[in-house]
């Protein structure tokens, strides 16, 4: 319905065209060379600046979907990485037919021909030395890393080599057995798993643009491309070098000239730019209607399918043929009477990119739960202690690894692999140390007693709310009405699947007759604002009056411009209070509201005041809700009671995430970018005047402007003379929450206006106005803010389709707390869009305490720590909810003992804290399935299994089986297994349990000989004693 080859009899009147050297304007330019490009061979489009190449290339994209475009040189554009600009050279200097597009300057750079066009391929089952590899791989220009996440990386382990070439979408892994080379996989950076086996692999030289060879990229290529060389109206300084080159060159017999100088040249084709309408929809349908009336072919251009529908409600009336296009600009060809529109330039969207880079992760997955040596952990039998590392001992002359925890008077627990699920980081938010446990006394026994009763305590109350919430009746909402679609056919984006899915559970809730209580946690940008928009509008069609809570000024004010346009021409008032209105003006607005005259009313927690009252309140909408304090949130808990309540966040506070998981109140999560955003590039770094200097004017080069956070009042006068002398030509203003709110108003809208290039300020722009042209921040002393502040502030930036950048300017890595630096460390990883979802989950580990989940429970969670409180809340909430249900409890894990060493070698995994991780993994996994998807990880990972390492993965499954059929002890020993069942469950399930044994007595084969006595013991014989564990792990699988 919307496919581009409805342009085709167009593109073929402008291929037949004669152009010559001809004069064309900008917007039609990518159509021309599209008609001039061709499948059977390379082309190779030379432009000015990177600028006009970024958007020739995405425009491109976008038209020619049968032909692939490619960007090359060494000065890159936005969405393309060096890794692919050597492969699309590599591709243009074998001659691959393809639409290849650069710069005069890129293409006058000097190059290694001979590097770029050499392979070294390696294939299965062929012999190669390891060092003869990694020989190669370094001198190909790729570094050597510990874990391979980026192209132009490579790193060892073991028997395995990892590597990323840049021209490949995903790394490679060699795995070899001794010199021969047993396979190859693709594998995920961010999970480091493989995808698919390969046969073989080529390497290529990572960076052939590092050469100082003196041939320029343009003589080396194949003299059969055909060139289309354009000149904008603002010559560059190698254009002449670069045209000059080309007409000494047998390149002439393929080139093509077209200009921009309109002056200079004829303009064979007479075509005019689509104005920006901004909004206007009235100009916009009077001229396409003349278009109409005048026989002109009509184009209008949108990013996708659901866009095309909406504008076809909207645009009923006008003639159109649409088209799935997304174009930097529209324009009339009236030679050929052909217009083609573009729906970003006539409703002020961002348009869409097509070309977008590549993201890999910033740093491998790791377990959040890491030890590492002196760190302070908990036991849950034994308290709290100090981790000393990992001891290699022997018991009963069988080697093993064990955790060495270190306790008051120099005491010393050591944990066996398979009680490693007994011990937890302790992190309880907290500066000040924990009180190290005395062993050989009941100090820990009553402080976790304790803990325990108020957890008890905690949990029941928490059934409670859950169970309130399905007796209490509301208003339920009658099914949505035309009016409602027709306002949500004027969304001007496309929905993501998650907003799509979360509007419709929220609707769903509101239909029902139960009060809704619903957290919308998404990324900042991601669109909980249009949600909430649809559910608002829901509620006035049912004569429910809204009220939006807020926790700044400039956030209402925000959001009162954000109501009243998306609103606008549509049967219903909104109103705001705030202190920037008068008091007459509050007053007026308070009067509209008590009498119904006002729908929807927007405010900060003025609208908590008890002169506020609603004449018919209906939903409560609360924005950045880990804003509000705990007073705030008393006086909210009033309005669930009877209302529909939606909770927007991009940093759920843990109390408020935690009541989600656990079912408390529901909740939906955006955590789709919208398709346009590049993830925001974070960076942690010391104080320093260059990088301030280079940051600052490489975002005003580009035309952006910057947000430099200095969280000190007193302070602030001092750091702006010393930017003013830092940034020379740099307009700077300053902000801050002391300001008359007149002055601060005036300077929030002016840096939105442009009016300066870099705004100076506390952290009150946290929840300011939104800025698409604002992609850099600056903090400065990041160290001193929480996580989910710093995470508010960065989403200052990154809300256009432009790279952004944030940098957390910090005192000396020495000086800062331990706190500081995972907080920093944990927004370095998550710079992804949709990272607020998982830092408010690692926020839970950091703050633990405080007013998170109450006095008491602070209490709680400061005496066994995070981690062990959320472990026994979670247990003890299991237990409430089993207790409703008959099911035999899950018995103990009985104490396994066996004679076979079950480790993992420091030979196989070297670092001793990639051994802990994996240990602790394992002794936390909950299922059979599992305990051997992490043993199929570490086969992946660093190659193939010691015996030992299978031995432990085995012995935890056994463990783990036998826990689940009820047996009581466990052995092995010589080549025998000996076991017995708990009594209690013996006498309950007998006749089943005989049963199950039977069943695994024919199915494994194995020599089975059992007592009939109370416990049912049993006595397997193995067929080798190598095999005892595997056999003994089949046997309990099979008592089905």
């Amino acid at each position: 319905m919307f496919h581009v080859k409805r342009l085709n009899n167009y593109l073929h009147l402008l291929k037949s065209a004669e152009l010559g050297e001809s004069s064309i304007t900008g917007a039609i330019l990518p159509f021309v060379i599209a008609s001039k490009a061709g499948e059977s061979f390379s082309s190779l489009v030379c432009v000015p600046s990177t600028k006009i190449a970024d958007a020739l290339v995405n425009d491109l994209a976008s038209i020619m979907d049968d032909l692939p475009i490619r960007f090359l040189g060494k000065t890159l554009i936005d969405g393309v990485d060096l890794g692919q600009s050597v492969a699309h050279l590599r591709s243009l200097a074998h001659g691959e037919p393809g639409l290849y597009v650069s710069t005069f300057s890129n293409l006058l750079s000097s190059f290694d021909a001979a590097g770029l066009l050499s392979r070294i391929t390696l294939s299965v089952d062929e012999a190669y030395k390891m060092s003869w590899v990694e020989q190669q791989l370094s001198q190909l220009s790729f570094e050597k890393v510990d874990f391979v996440l980026e192209p132009q990386t490579y790193s060892i382990r073991g028997s395995i080599i990892d590597f990323f070439s840049g021209d490949s979408e995903s790394p490679f892994r060699l795995d070899f057995f001794g010199d021969k080379l047993e396979t190859i996989t693709s594998f995920n950076p961010a999970t480091q798993r493989s995808i698919e086996n390969l046969n073989s692999v080529n390497l290529f030289s990572q960076n052939p643009y590092s050469s100082n060879s003196g041939k320029t990229i343009i003589s080396g290529l194949p003299l059969e491309t055909h060139l289309i060389v354009y000149s904008s109206l603002q010559p560059v300084i190698d254009e002449e070098l670069f045209v000059n080159h080309i007409k000494q060159s047998a390149f002439k017999s393929h080139y093509l000239h077209l200009y921009e100088r309109l002056n200079q040249k004829q303009n064979l084709l007479q075509v005019e730019q689509q104005p920006l309408y901004h909004r206007n929809l009235d100009s916009f349908k009077a001229r396409v209607l003349y278009l109409n009336q005048n026989n002109y072919d009509v184009y209008l251009c949108a990013d996708s399918g659901i866009q095309h529908n909406r504008l076809k409600k909207i645009f009923a009336d006008l003639s159109y043929t649409p088209l799935i296009l997304s174009l930097t600009s529209g324009f009339i060809d009236n030679t050929h009477k052909v217009a083609i529109f573009t729906d970003h330039q006539v409703f002020d969207r961002v348009r869409k990119r097509n070309i977008i880079s590549r993201s890999f992760p910033s740093k491998p997955a790791i377990n959040a739960d890491d030890l590492e040596e002196g760190s302070f952990v908990v036991h849950l039998d034994f308290g709290i202690g100090v981790f000393l590392g990992v001891e290699r001992i022997k018991v009963k002359k069988v080697p093993v690894e064990v955790l060495c925890i270190g306790y008051a008077h120099g005491d010393k627990v050591y944990v066996p692999v398979e009680k490693m699920d007994r011990v937890h980081k302790y992190e309880a938010g907290s500066e000040i140390k924990p009180k190290i446990t005395k062993l050989r006394s009941t100090e820990w026994d009553q402080l976790k007693l304790k803990a325990k009763t108020s957890i008890s305590k905690y949990a029941q109350e928490l059934m409670e709310l859950y169970a309130k919430r399905f007796v209490t009746n509301g208003h339920a909402y009658s099914p949505d009405s035309d009016l409602q679609s027709k306002m949500e056919a004027a969304f001007v984006f496309d929905e993501t699947e998650d907003q799509l899915k979360a509007v419709a559970e929220i609707k769903k809730d509101m239909e029902s007759s139960r009060p809704m209580d619903r957290l919308l946690c998404g990324d900042v940008g991601f669109g909980k604002t249009e949600v909430a928009l649809r559910a608002a509008f829901k509620a006035v069609s049912d004569s429910k009056q809204v009220g939006v809570l807020v926790p700044t000024t400039i956030l209402a004010e925000q959001h009162f411009e954000t109501f009243s346009e998306r609103f606008e021409g549509l049967p219903l008032t909104v109103g705001v209070v705030s202190r920037f209105k008068t008091k007459k003006d509050i007053l007026n607005t308070l009067e509209n509201v008590r009498k119904g005259k006002v729908d929807i009313l927007i405010g900060t927690h003025r609208l908590l005041s008890k002169d506020v009252k609603f004449l018919n309140l209906g939903l409560l909408i609360i924005d950045e809700e880990h804003r509000f304090g705990v007073k705030n949130k008393e006086q909210i808990l009033e309005f669930k009671n009877h209302l529909d309540c939606l909770s927007l966040t991009a940093t759920p506070i843990p109390r408020t995430l935690q009541m989600s998981l656990i079912g408390a109140r529901d909740y939906s999560l955006l955590s789709t970018p919208p398709g346009n955003r590049i993830p925001i590039k974070t960076s942690v770094n010391v104080y320093d005047d260059n990088l301030i200097k280079d940051a600052v004017m490489q975002e005003v080069g580009r035309g952006g402007q910057v947000y430099f956070i200095h969280n000190r009042v007193e302070s602030i006068g001092i750091m702006h003379e010393r930017l003013k002398v830092l940034l020379p030509g740099i307009k700077i203003q300053v902000g801050h929450g002391q300001m008359k709110p007149s002055d601060l108003e005036r300077i929030m809208f002016g840096f939105f206006r442009h009016e300066y290039d870099m705004l100076l300020s506390t952290t009150i722009v946290e929840s300011g106005l939104d800025n698409p042209n604002a992609n850099t921040i600056i903090i400065n002393r990041s160290d001193a803010l929480g996580l989910s502040q710093l995470y508010q502030l960065r989403g200052r930036v990154g809300r256009s389709n432009k790279k952004a950048y944030a940098y957390l300017l910090t005192q000396p890595v020495r000086k800062l707390s331990e706190n500081a630096i995972k907080r920093l460390n944990a927004l370095e990883r998550h710079s992804h869009y949709g990272g607020g979802y998982e830092l408010a989950m690692r926020d839970l580990e950091i703050r633990g305490a405080g007013n998170i989940f109450g006095t008491e429970q602070s209490g709680s969670m400061t005496i066994v720590g995070y981690q062990l409180y959320s472990k026994i809340l979670k247990e003890t909430l299991e237990d409430l909810k089993a207790r409703e249900d008959s099911s035999f409890p899950l018995f103990p894990k009985p104490d396994f003992k066996f004679d076979l060493p079950a480790l993992i070698p420091q030979s196989f995994i070297n670092s001793e804290r990639d051994r802990v991780t994996f240990y602790r993994r394992v002794a936390n996994a909950e299922t059979v399935s599992a305990i051997f998807e992490i043993k199929a990880e570490l086969r992946d990972r660093f190659g193939k299994l010691p015996q030992e390492s299978k031995n432990l993965f085995y012995s935890t499954a056994i463990t783990k089986l036998a826990q689940e059929k009820g047996i009581r002890s466990l052995a092995q020993k010589a080549g025998q297994s000996t076991g017995d069942f708990h009594p209690e469950y013996v006498e309950q399930v007998g006749p089943k349990l005989i049963k199950e044994i039977s069943n695994a007595i024919n199915s494994t084969g194995a020599k089975t000989q059992i007592m009939n006595n109370k416990t049912l013991t049993f006595l397997i014989t193995h067929s080798q004693r190598s095999l005892a564990l595997k056999e003994l792990k089949i046997f309990l699988e099979n008592m089905t």
